[in-house]
Parts: structure tokens; sequence; C-alpha cells
């Protein structure tokens, strides 16, 4: 994908349901355009492209909370189900979200293996920080760093 102005590689990252650091490492020390380099996770320029890697379990949109991966045959009540969470909270924490390939989860009926979800508390309970609720293919979630812009060299959104 190409930088656009006001891009940082975490807003790209979490558009493609990824996290920063697997944007840089896929990135790296690549070639830009007026022989320049990606050579500082902080800075990035409208123009540069950045390739967006294969999705891994852990990714997601906002790095808040526990993830579970799509599994084939998976259905958003089944789900639901396993992690103890409502139907209704797993659609409306989700909806919206960036899938790998590009898509968005905006029907329920329509979940791909290999897409990530955002799991909502548990239904009767509240999350305390730290605490992930209990199920399988949980994982954290991480929060992103912000880049410089070029323009600047300031982090973005300070």
């Amino acid at each position: 994908m190409v930088v656009e102005p006001g891009d940082t590689l975490a807003r790209i990252a979490a558009d493609h349901g990824q996290e920063w650091t697997e944007l840089w490492e896929e990135n790296s020390g690549r070639a830009q355009p007026g022989d320049a380099r990606f050579s500082d996770p902080d800075y990035i320029e409208p123009g540069w492209t950045i390739t967006i890697p294969a999705p891994t379990a852990a990714a997601d949109a906002n790095g808040d909370g526990p993830t579970v991966t799509v599994q084939a045959g998976d259905t958003v009540t089944a789900i639901a189900g396993r992690h103890g969470v409502d139907v209704a909270d797993l659609i409306d924490a989700n909806q919206g979200l960036a899938q790998p390939g590009g898509e968005r989860f905006t029907d329920p009926d329509h979940i791909e293996p290999g897409w990530v979800l955002l799991l909502p508390a548990p239904s009767g309970t509240e999350l305390t920080p730290g605490r992930i609720p209990p199920g399988p293919a949980v994982t954290p979630r991480r929060r992103h760093r912000p880049a410089r812009t070029a323009a600047t060299g300031a982090a973005a959104g300070s």
C-alpha cells in the first residue's frame, strides 16, 4: 500500500488488522522513492510503499483486549458460545473491524477462516485491567507505538 499524508505505521497496521511491529519487520530496510530506505519505524513519508504481511493470530485493530482467530466452520454464534460472550456484544465489538485481505467485518453471517475477532467481556462479567477471560486461542492485544510524521518529526497525535 502507498503511504498517504497523515499515515502512521501504527494506523496502517491497525487498518489492516496487524501490529506495527509486524509491518516494521516486513518493511525494514526496504528501498523507497528518492533513494531513501525505510530505516526508522517512527518515520514514514507519503508516497512510500508498505508491504502488508499475512496477519498473525494476535492481530487486531485496537490493541486493547483478547482476540480469537476464526477457524473453518466457525460461526459468530459458536464463537460467542465457546467464549461465554453475548452474540450481540461480539457483533458490536467487531462491526467494521479490518480483516486480512482488506475486508471488514460487516455481516455476522459472513466470517472467514483466519479473520481475527475482538472478544468482548464474557456475559455477566466485567474485565479487570490485565485480566483476560478464559477460552481457547485467546491472545492479549498490544498497544501500537505512534510513528513520527515526515513533516515534523514529532510523534503522531502529539
